[in-house]
């Protein structure tokens, strides 16, 4: 699982993971950037603890949430696609609207995989934060 509240005036998101893969971060021009702050899974033991971690973003940041069905999803030899693959991905298709890189995504998994039947859901949200959707002044560091 995972929570997320966008502050569209503060121009940040916190988000928490309960067993959810790492999210993916890419600021326009940089590297992809995993944000890590996962725990074990909703209801495993009693009185977990979950931390939150708060991104500030600029227009033309993104995030990307997807299910561990991506990463896991194996090719025809057995070898799993894996998070540093879908890491460069992203990188590689940045220029691209979110639409296009979904479809390309979902084009690249399925040749990886050979089939377009998968043994687990694969699944992904991708968040693009655009120009001025926030209520930072201009001189602010966050638009």
């Amino acid at each position: 699982m995972i929570y997320g509240v966008v502050d569209t005036l503060k121009c940040s998101i916190d988000l928490c993971q309960a067993g959810h893969p790492h999210l993916l971060y890419l600021k326009p021009d940089h590297a992809g950037e995993f944000i890590a702050n996962s725990n074990l899974p909703v209801g495993i033991l009693p009185d977990t603890h979950y931390e939150s971690v708060t991104i500030d973003y600029r227009a033309g940041d993104r995030i990307f949430v997807y299910s561990d069905g991506i990463t896991e999803c194996e090719s025809p030899e057995g070898e799993m696609f894996g998070s540093e693959r879908l890491r460069r991905f992203v990188e590689a298709t940045s220029e691209f609207e979110i639409g296009v890189v979904m479809q390309k995504l979902n084009a690249y998994i399925t040749e990886w995989h050979g089939d377009t039947s998968f043994e687990d859901d694969i699944s992904v949200l991708m968040l693009e934060f655009g120009p001025n959707n926030c209520g930072c002044e201009p001189v602010s560091n966050c638009c």
